[in-house]
């Protein structure tokens, strides 16, 4: 089998009784994520953005702390920070694996590196770094002898792996672009996601001069186009917040546009599936015989409980595939492990909340969040508790057998400033437990809360005078005006 970028994907080879579950049969109606085990990110600021299944049973995880080389059948399911090996000081965004054993590491601060995984000694050793001065690399795509980059307006690149050690740039198209993503490659056409400028078709015949012949505008895209993927005669792109978008190879008026919970960062054919990393949850479509999609299964939890801090963001940035029934989920803090299963063969809990953020007014009050059981077993959460003793959460605990829910009464008294914790212990292996941040009086505010009036510094640029000068801003004198604020920061 070949993953959809050009990827060769071994046999799964798995010895450990918990990985070995009944997989979906092959056109099944129904399908259930099952969670196998997950690797935890290392102590620090360390984000883990980008996975790769490879060998028989491992993976590369990129971070911006380095690239892990992760042992899948040795993760359980209460989670691990250890790896068989680590390149650190690479900011890693993704990696793209030959069958030799090369590797080609976008790097997110510009350019991508070449790395060597060496099989029989499962360790990772760094070749060379490539860059540009002042171009930031994005998503590449890896086909036989060719490693086509994008490079945001800086368009896309195309190199020779004929040295694999020793990339050779032999082609360039720098104009026309808004801000390239991803390319995916069909023959001698690339189909490249341009952000705001959506999906760009690509003619390639001649690498050292490629042309665009086809294009969508910011008037016409659907969303920002983020990733894409080819399979069979369609082109799938993740388009970031409008969802998932499916085209016609060649045809960009064939457009229609899946929704999905958040924003559509990255895709992966998982099988007969693909698999989107959507931020706020993992979705997972069935590939009809006309290219349409069907969603068969998610993941949606934002926070829960890791070994490594009482509670972790769970922000989903990539996925790619494990052989054709496991998902492998790139989560911000952990990098989870999924199969494919038949319901009728499952027997986990899957608990859901409707809500994890919760903030109250300063005078206290009360609000109810929606509790189910969205997997195939019956769900105990022993114990639903709060952090704080200013608020309180009913019941204290609930059994839920599957497609149950019940609500949750969270209350605050009022009147002292903090937040909290409430939380979900239950027998859901892969969120035990569950939180929901819940806050009290608080100088944030929600979307679409009023704010009390402020005044803002100011510095005003007259361009005739070519000065700054420094006044205020106060909300209040425009009222009824939209007003735009830029906020910039650095890490």
């Amino acid at each position: 089998m070949m993953h959809p970028k050009g990827i060769p994907w071994a046999a799964v080879g798995v010895a450990v009784a918990a990985w070995l579950v009944p997989s979906i049969a092959a056109g099944g109606e129904e399908v259930r994520l099952k969670y196998l085990g997950r690797y935890e990110h290392q102590p620090g600021p360390d984000h883990l953005m980008g996975v790769e299944g490879v060998l028989d049973h491992h993976a590369l995880v990129s971070s911006n702390f380095g690239l892990a080389l992760v042992d899948l059948e040795a993760l359980p399911t209460g989670g691990t920070q250890s790896y068989v090996d680590r390149l650190t000081d690479l900011d890693a965004f993704a990696s793209y694996t030959r069958e030799d054993g090369y590797v080609y590491v976008h790097l997110r601060q510009g350019g991508f590196a070449v790395v060597y995984l060496d099989e029989s000694a499962l360790t990772l050793s760094l070749v060379t770094e490539l860059s540009e001065p002042g171009v930031y690399f994005e998503k590449m795509c890896l086909q036989g002898d060719r490693l086509y980059v994008t490079a945001h307006a800086y368009g896309i690149r195309v190199y020779d792996l004929t040295d694999p050690a020793a990339p050779v740039l032999i082609g360039s198209l720098d104009e026309g672009f808004d801000d390239a993503f991803a390319i995916d490659v069909s023959g001698t056409t690339g189909y490249v996601a341009d952000g705001a400028g959506g999906l760009k078709i690509v003619d390639l015949s001649d690498e050292s001069a490629p042309v665009i012949i086809a294009g969508e505008t910011t008037h016409t895209a659907a969303g920002t186009a983020q990733d894409v993927t080819i399979i069979g005669d369609h082109v799938y792109v993740g388009c970031g917040g409008a969802g998932v978008g499916v085209y016609d190879l060649g045809d960009l008026g064939s457009r229609v546009v899946y929704n999905t919970p958040i924003c559509a960062k990255q895709l992966a054919r998982v099988g007969d599936l693909l698999a989107a990393a959507d931020i706020g949850g993992l979705e997972v479509f069935r590939v009809l015989a006309d290219g349409a999609l069907e969603r068969v299964a998610g993941e949606s939890a934002m926070y829960r409980s890791t070994t490594a801090t009482t509670t972790a963001l769970r922000l989903w940035h990539g996925v790619s595939a494990w052989g054709d029934d496991h998902v492998l989920s790139a989560g911000w803090t952990t990098m989870d492990v999924f199969r494919l299963v038949d319901p009728a063969t499952d027997d986990q809990p899957d608990v859901t909340l409707s809500r994890q953020r919760i903030r109250f007014a300063p005078a206290g009050g009360s609000t109810t969040v929606t509790m189910r059981n969205d997997g195939s077993g019956a769900l105990q959460a022993t114990s639903i508790y709060s952090s704080e003793a200013t608020f309180t959460v009913q019941p204290g605990s609930a059994v839920l057998q599957p497609g149950e829910s019940i609500e949750l009464s969270i209350e605050y008294a009022g009147g002292l400033p903090g937040s909290a914790l409430v939380k979900v212990d239950s027998n859901d292996p892969d969120e035990n437990p569950l939180a929901i941040r819940v806050f009290g009086e608080t100088s944030t505010l929600d979307p679409g809360e009023p704010a009390e009036p402020f005044t803002l510094p100011l510095w005003t640029y007259d361009h005739d005078a070519g000065e700054f000068t420094y006044g205020s801003f106060d909300l209040e004198s425009h009222a009824g005006k939209i007003v735009y604020f830029h906020v910039y920061a650095s890490w």
